[in-house]
């Protein structure tokens, strides 16, 4: 059985949202499409929203190639695995500060 796209979290979901950042998902069956959650999708890369629609468009035309067409495109797609590490990197920062202010606070 092929791995899938894991459904986000809700605290990833707003990190994205927050960036306006949007999904290219590459389903089972070659079927591309655009969303916020790419839960169950083959393969997905995060773009810009507002070049998310264009980026998929250009993939089905393209073959599906969905990085080698935002490559051509000049449009920044980042994997799904690379977002999701950053916005855990993001999430452990903001707990180190609110800690440190904390116990800054405490003294």
């Amino acid at each position: 059985m092929a791995t899938t796209v894991a459904k986000l979290p809700p605290a990833a979901s707003a990190y994205l949202r927050a960036f306006d950042l949007a999904a290219v998902a590459l389903w089972a069956g070659g079927r591309i499409t655009v969303t916020r959650n790419p839960a169950g999708a083959r393969a997905a890369w995060w773009c810009k929203f507002a070049d998310a629609d264009r980026l998929a468009e250009a993939a089905r035309a393209d073959g599906s190639d969905i990085l080698g067409t935002a490559r051509r495109l000049g449009i920044v797609a980042t994997d799904h695995a690379a977002v999701l590490m950053r916005v855990a990197r993001a999430h452990e920062k903001r707990i180190e500060a609110a800690t440190a202010g904390a116990e800054a606070t405490a003294y």
